[in-house]
Parts: C-alpha cells; sequence; structure tokens
C-alpha cells in the first residue's frame, strides 16, 4: 500500500510538473500583456512630481516601448532567426513569452528599488535596483536556451544578452547617460556571478537526477522537450533504450472469419501504450491497427490489456518487432469454430465484471465505473488468471476497461485491497458464466472516425464497434481510441443505447493524445473538453452501422507471448519518476540559498561600487 502511494504521488508531482510547460497564453492574449504590463513597467520609472498628463502619456510610452517593450520584439526575432531546427520548440510565441516573463522580475526589482529610492533619496539605488533586474533577465535567458535550445556558445551568449542589454542601453541613455562605461561594467560583473551562480545551481539539480536514473538531468529535460515541443523523440527514445530491460509480455488474440476470410480481430496485450505522443508504445495500438488491416483486409481492435507504465516499449525500433511477432502468431495454425456464450455482467463490490466465452477462451471485461480507476497491473492480472484456472479449468483473458477517471484514481497493484477484491469479483463472474450455454456466433464491426480532435483526447483509430449475437442476445463492444474516459460518461452511453441487450464501453490507453496542451492531467480523457450527446450519437450510429453487417462467424483464439521486448520496466519507471521528483524538490530547495546569497553580494557590490 506504501508503494502504490508513492508512486501515484510521483506521478502527481510529474503531472504537475508537465501541465507547466504549457501554461502559454494564447498569441492574441501574450501581445496584450506585453504590451500593458510594459506601460506599466514605465510607470515605475515616471518622474515625480508629474506636471500634466501630457507628460506622464509621453513618459509612459518612451519607458514603456524603449526599455520594455522594443526588447522583447527585437530579442525574438533575432533568437528566432538564430534557432534553426530548434523553432519548433521556441517559437515565435515562446520567444515572446519568455521576454514577459524576464520583464516580470525587472519590474518588480525596479518596483523595489523605486521604493528604497523613495525612502533613501537617492538614484543610485533605481540604477543599482536597474542593474541587478537587467543580470537576472540575463540568468533566465541562459536557463532557457540552455534547456530547450542547446546550440553553441557564441549563439547561447547571444540569445542571453540580447535583451538585457537593449534594455540597460535605453534604461543609461533614458536615465542615466553620464556614466555608461562604469554601469555596463557593473552589469558584466553581477551577471557572470549570477551565471556562475546558475551554472552551480543546474549541475546540483542536473547531478540530483543522475544518482537515481543513470542519465544526467539537463540531458533528460533537453530530450523531453525537443519531443513535447518539437515532435523529435529519437533522443529520448534512446535515453529510455539505455534504462529499459529485456522481457517477455503475453498475448491474446480472438480471430473472427466468415468462409475462411477474417472479418475482424480483437487482440489483447499486455504492453502499456506509453509515455505520451510518438514516444515507445504510445502510438502502437494505431500502429497495429493500421498495419494489420493492411494485410489482413479486417478491422483489428486492440483493448487495453492489464499493463502499467513500467511496461512501455522504449522505442519505435520495438514496436516493430511486437508487429512483427503477432504476424507470426497468426501465421501458425488455429482451430476455428462458430461457438460463444451470452454476455454475462455482475456488479460485485467494488467492480463491475463482463465476460463472455469465445470458442474455449474467457473474455473477462473489468471496470469499477462510476469508481474511478486507472491501470491494473499486469501482476493483479496473472494472478487473477491463475485463481481461475486453478478453481474452474478455464482460460481466461483479462481487459482493462479503462473508462473512468477522475480525482485520486487508483492503479491496481498486487497486495492492495482492490487486487483483492477483484480476484472475488472476477471469480464471481466466472461461476455465473459457467453456467451458460454455447451457441453459434454472429458478429458486425464498424469503425468511425469522429470529428473529435487528438487535443480533445481522440486518437488516430477513432471509436470501434464490435456487435456480438449469441442465442438471440445482442452485445456492442464499443472501443474507443482514447486514453480513458470522464466519469459517468460510459454510464450515459450505456442508459441512451437501446438497441443492444449489452454493451461495454472501454478505451485503448492511446498515449499519442498525451503532451498536447494544457490539461489537468496532461491529456483530455474522452469526454472531458467534447459534448457529451455528440459522442453518444457517434457510439449509435457505430452499432447501426455494424448490425448491418452482422453475419455467422467462427472464432479462433491465439495465446502467445512478445518474446525480448524492451520495456522501462517496474525499476527504470520508477526511477524516472523519483528523478524527476527529486530534481523538482532539489530545485526548490537549492534556490532560495544559491541566489540569495548571490543577490547579497550584488547588491552589497553595487552599493560600494556606485
Amino acid at each position: 500500500m506504501e508503494g502504490q502511494l508513492h508512486h501515484t504521488r510521483n506521478v502527481s508531482r510529474v503531472v504537475g510538473l508537465y501541465k507547466g510547460l504549457f501554461s502559454v497564453p494564447s498569441s492574441i492574449k501574450l501581445a496584450i500583456i506585453a504590451i500593458i504590463s510594459s506601460f506599466i513597467y514605465g510607470l515605475i520609472l515616471l518622474e515625480f512630481p508629474v506636471t500634466s498628463l501630457l507628460v506622464i502619456i509621453t513618459n509612459l510610452l518612451v519607458f514603456g516601448l524603449i526599455i520594455f517593450l522594443i526588447p522583447i520584439l527585437a530579442s525574438s526575432i533575432v533568437s528566432y532567426s538564430l534557432l534553426g531546427e530548434y523553432r519548433q520548440v521556441l517559437t515565435y510565441r515562446r520567444l515572446i513569452a519568455t521576454g514577459v516573463i524576464s520583464n516580470v522580475f525587472l519590474g518588480i526589482i525596479l518596483l523595489f528599488g523605486r521604493l528604497s529610492m523613495a525612502v533613501f533619496q537617492s538614484d543610485r539605488i533605481l540604477l543599482t535596483s536597474a542593474i541587478l533586474g537587467m543580470a537576472t533577465v540575463a540568468i533566465l535567458r541562459y536557463l532557457a536556451f540552455t534547456f530547450l535550445a542547446p546550440q553553441t556558445i557564441s549563439n547561447t551568449l547571444l540569445h542571453t544578452f540580447i535583451h538585457p542589454i537593449l534594455s540597460l542601453v535605453a534604461f543609461t541613455w533614458l536615465k542615466f547617460g553620464n556614466d555608461p562605461i562604469r554601469i555596463f561594467l557593473a552589469f558584466c560583473i553581477i551577471s557572470v556571478a549570477l551565471m556562475i551562480g546558475m551554472y552551480l545551481y543546474l549541475k546540483k539539480v542536473s547531478n540530483s537526477v543522475k544518482e537515481i536514473v543513470g542519465v544526467q538531468g539537463d540531458t533528460l529535460f533537453s530530450a523531453f522537450i525537443k519531443d513535447w515541443f518539437g515532435g523529435k523523440s529519437d533522443d529520448l527514445e534512446a535515453l529510455l533504450e539505455d534504462i529499459g530491460e529485456v522481457t517477455s509480455l503475453p498475448i491474446n488474440i480472438l480471430l473472427f472469419r466468415q468462409e475462411k476470410k477474417l472479418k475482424s480481430i480483437f487482440i489483447i496485450p499486455s504492453f502499456h501504450p506509453g509515455p505520451f505522443k510518438d514516444v515507445g508504445s504510445s502510438i502502437l495500438p494505431f500502429y497495429l491497427c493500421k498495419k494489420l488491416k493492411e494485410h489482413f483486409n479486417c478491422e483489428v481492435l486492440v483493448f487495453h490489456g492489464p499493463s502499467t507504465h513500467a511496461l512501455n516499449l522504449v522505442s519505435q525500433r520495438e514496436n516493430e518487432k511486437a508487429l512483427s511477432q503477432i504476424q507470426n502468431l497468426l501465421t501458425k495454425t488455429i482451430s476455428f469454430e462458430s461457438s460463444a456464450t451470452p454476455f454475462v455482467r455482475i456488479i460485485g463490490e467494488e467492480f463491475q465484471i463482463g465476460c463472455q466465452k469465445f470458442n474455449e477462451k474467457i473474455i473477462l471485461i473489468a471496470t469499477r465505473s462510476p469508481k474511478t480507476m486507472e491501470d491494473i497491473s499486469l501482476e493483479v492480472s496473472l494472478s487473477l488468471i491463475d485463481a481461475i484456472k486453478s478453481r474452474f479449468g478455464t482460460e481466461i483473458t483479462v481487459i482493462d476497461g479503462h473508462n473512468c477517471l477522475g480525482e485520486d484514481s487508483p492503479f491496481i497493484v498486487p497486495g492492495s485491497k482492490l487486487a483483492s477484491q477483484l480476484l472475488i469479483d472476477g471469480e464471481k463472474a466466472i461461476e455465473e458464466i459457467q453456467e451458460k450455454k454455447s451457441s453459434e456466433l454472429k458478429i458486425g464491426t464498424h469503425r468511425l472516425y469522429p470529428d473529435i480532435k487528438k487535443e480533445e483526447g481522440m486518437g488516430e483509430c477513432g471509436i470501434a464497434v464490435s456487435l456480438v449475437e449469441v442465442a438471440g442476445q445482442r452485445t456492442a463492444y464499443v472501443l474507443f481510441d482514447s486514453n480513458n474516459m470522464i466519469t459517468d460518461l460510459r454510464e450515459k452511453i450505456i442508459q441512451n443505447i437501446q438497441e443492444v441487450d449489452e454493451i461495454e464501453v472501454m478505451t485503448s490507453d492511446t498515449h499519442t493524445v498525451n503532451a498536447l496542451g494544457p490539461s489537468r492531467s496532461g491529456y483530455h480523457p474522452i469526454g472531458e473538453v467534447t459534448d457529451h450527446q455528440k459522442i453518444i450519437s457517434y457510439v449509435q450510429e457505430g452499432i447501426s452501422q455494424a448490425s448491418k453487417n452482422i453475419e455467422e462467424v467462427e472464432v479462433g483464439v491465439i495465446i502467445g507471448n512478445l518474446e525480448n521486448v524492451k520495456v522501462i520496466g517496474d525499476r527504470g519507471f520508477e526511477n524516472l519518476l523519483e528523478g524527476v521528483a527529486r530534481a523538482a524538490h532539489t530545485a526548490k530547495t537549492t534556490f532560495p540559498i544559491i541566489f540569495v546569497v548571490l543577490y547579497l553580494f550584488s547588491i552589497i557590490f553595487l552599493i560600494f561600487f556606485f
């Protein structure tokens, strides 16, 4: 239980850090913020007493534009022209945002200087605060460009200093034009001192990651950023390859054919489709659907088998390996039979369990909906499979419905109370289905590609509906290519679908919808930002279309393994989470110590220098 809480805590902390990376306003909002904030900072530099409104407006325009706004725009244009391939990471909008954030710090320091100047009646205090503020702008930019767009030393220095130097030139010209050399000498000394402090700070944070993960933190962060912002996954996958571990993953496949021609394929794997976007096995459900449909000319449904992020494949190369092995499994001699039981559902103490037997294989679908749930671990699933085989002598495969996400959704891990209850509820469902007789099987399948964007939570595979008819009972298997589902949407769909006797609504847990923009969880589960009635209408359409091609089929079962595939692994995944969380903690605790000392030194130096 303690390990479960530790894991959940680390996931939450990393998601919180991730969300901060996307909190950049739209271009219009950013432009408005830049203009208004520049004029507000210009107000700090007004000379008092003010003689007229015209003087106020003139000074605001002069100080706001020349000292604050123009340096943002000019530095963004110059930096953007030099970024090359990093323009995907530091877009012009993000460069403007960097300038706006830098000016926030500059404005705060100038305000403090202006207030101190009013108390001590000394213009030099305003000058020293300006120098300190512009040196702060320099180290903030150094931090941004070092992590987000590492280039040559000359380019990095240009990115770092163009904004503060433009501001300092304007400030010196407008306010203290009589001693420019002394002012720039002081700025250089303070900037160098603060940059040394920043270097030591970053080194400590980076080393705190290496102690746990085995990879320098700046290297890891840079690789993440390149993929999140720039869509370049090679560096990150290379790091995951280094920390990954080789394993064997169970896989179950059901093939439905009509007159020797495949009509549909159900794949229940135990890899996890993560971690995000195009990294590792995030794209694997779509990739398998696409490639296998091209080869066999039938619909392929890749369900979410029990697995956690520890079972993310580490790279595209491992995806190719998985596809190749699945294709080899499909060439084996398979026994087909038109045999299935009606669908059975039991509502247990914690779980709803749906069961249906195809040939000699029982599909067991587990969900806690309307209670929330995250992933079921493979270990819990294997324990359930072994217990049922021992007690009933029958083979099952487990599907994690992954269809109800909310606050504090629990992972189902070994040793937890929920894992024990899943075993109890699962056995009750098997008891009931054992009493059902098998009959001939009919199936109809349809896939829709709804007008729902990836940013709203819908992956490339859209919505697949398989309509299964046994002994007059029709059951709809509805699979959304999404990462989980918002609370209560499953229930709304079930309540609004009257055309079938039974229905289960599931998601593939695709992570291609992750890390695309700001959101509560780092992605949008289906239904969080899309109208529910629109989603329900798509499901109704899918069922209607599937009913038009329903026909008697035979079903064959394949039980196999994906051998020697490399996954992140339990240790690697926990180390990644712990490493990022430790880096965040180190960053928060180290920053005040290093920079309080450096700023005190800077203030004392400037007081004596001027």
